[in-house]
């Protein structure tokens, strides 16, 4: 029996022995739980027992969904485990409000403007950044701001237009795009070319100026013809002059115009051909006017005759067209354009035809009452007369009823309190 008890004090002393040379395993959590768009605060160990907490913050440019969300976790033992508490909170991405609209200029279209997003600016046509070294794209930043201003755009500008001899223009301070200017030209001197420059959006002038030249066609005379405009020995630039044919000659090719060019000489001069001699052709059939007819007495197509039309019914002439035409050298010539006739809305003027009595009807009916309202409104305002025993007099209130006293000095009995 000693010896057995002796045994297992031996045993005991051992184990006791073994179980201080072997440290005792704690219970970790582990690393803390990554959460998107979520950062920790580096707490300087890998290693977390039962009663750390770790906080998290949202990563540059994101924010909290809940502000009031607890951003920690905490290590919890669970029996011979230890676990982390779940995350409760949220992070998403911050975001800029719209970027600022410019005069002259845009920036492209987003629905949203997120961080770290770009919008670019660009300038209507015509127009320029105030600075080119102004950089026309902006960031939103991770505080959900941009991170610089709009640009501004400015109006492109032309150079100075240039000076003409013998001409002027209004000066400015400057001439912007789509600004135009207009050439005069002093006294007796004629303008040629486009009377106004217009500063295009490239920064240039669109035409060449123009030119101030003395211009002056002298008058001419025409072989069997005369001058049907007013007579002056010569001319200005662009000026008419027309002219008539003698009797029993016509105008070749309908030309009875000639018109002052810039070199000073005429434009081709009319020519008056003798009927019945070179040149004369009969001319077959007139062109076809749709919905048109020709009114040719024994369709004479004769050299020289001149026929016209009209437009049938529910139909009218193209206004500033003339209906005539001449048999010149057999072709058929118009006096001015060629016509045609357009369709006349009949129904509006058969309407006018039938509602015309009518409104006439109203229109009396309306000056008659008229009439009638002014008449008696002016009776209703027109003062009464008052006559005593056939003599002018006026009227004294009284507190009983008014009496009437004679204008003229005469003996007139007032009512007490008059």
């Amino acid at each position: 029996m000693p010896q057995r008890a002796s045994r297992m004090l031996t045993l005991m002393i051992v184990c006791t022995s073994i179980l201080q040379l072997s440290p005792v395993q704690a219970v970790s959590c582990g690393e803390p739980l990554r959460v998107a768009n979520a950062v920790h605060t580096d707490l300087g160990k890998a290693d977390f027992i039962p009663g750390d907490k770790f906080v998290y913050q949202c990563s540059p440019g994101y924010k909290l969904v809940d502000s009031s969300s607890d951003t920690s976790i905490t290590c919890k033992e669970d029996g011979s485990t230890a676990t982390w508490t779940p995350v409760q909170f949220t992070c998403t991405i911050k975001m800029c409000k719209s970027p600022p609209s410019i005069d002259d200029g845009y920036h492209e279209a987003k629905d949203t403007f997120p961080f770290g997003s770009t919008v670019t600016y660009s300038c209507h046509k015509g127009y320029v950044l105030v600075q080119s070294n102004v950089k026309a794209k902006l960031t939103c930043m991770d505080d959900a701001q941009w991170d610089r201003k709009a640009p501004e755009c400015e109006a492109v500008q032309c150079a100075e237009p240039p000076q003409i001899p013998n001409g002027s223009f209004r000066r400015h301070d400057k001439y912007e795009y789509g600004m135009s200017i207009r050439y005069t030209c002093n006294g007796d001197f004629t303008l040629l070319g486009r009377v106004n420059l217009v500063c295009t959006s490239e920064g240039v002038w669109d035409v060449d100026p123009p030119e101030c030249k003395v211009v002056w066609c002298p008058y001419t005379d025409i072989e069997n013809g005369e001058l049907h405009s007013r007579y002056k020995s010569r001319f200005g630039y662009q000026e008419k002059v027309k002219y008539r044919c003698n009797q029993n000659y016509v105008f070749e090719k309908m030309r009875s115009f000639a018109k002052c060019q810039a070199n000073g000489t005429w434009s081709t001069m009319p020519v008056c051909i003798e009927k019945g001699k070179i040149g004369e052709k009969e001319c077959n059939q007139p062109p076809a006017i749709a919905n048109g007819v020709y009114h040719h007495p024994n369709n004479n197509f004769a050299f020289g005759v001149t026929i016209n039309f009209s437009c049938l019914s529910g139909y009218t002439v193209s206004p500033g067209v003339s209906t005539n035409l001449t048999c010149v050298n057999g072709q058929w010539e118009w006096h001015k354009t060629t016509p045609f006739c357009k369709k006349s809305d009949k129904h509006i003027s058969h309407l006018v035809k039938i509602l015309l009595p009518f409104l006439s009807i109203v229109l009396v009916g309306a000056f008659g009452g008229v009439y009638y309202y002014y008449r008696r409104k002016q009776a209703k305002n027109k003062p009464a007369v008052c006559v005593s025993k056939n003599v002018p007099a006026v009227c004294v209130p009284t507190n009983e009823p008014a009496v009437c006293v004679p204008l003229h000095p005469q003996k007139v009995t007032v009512p007490v309190n008059a």
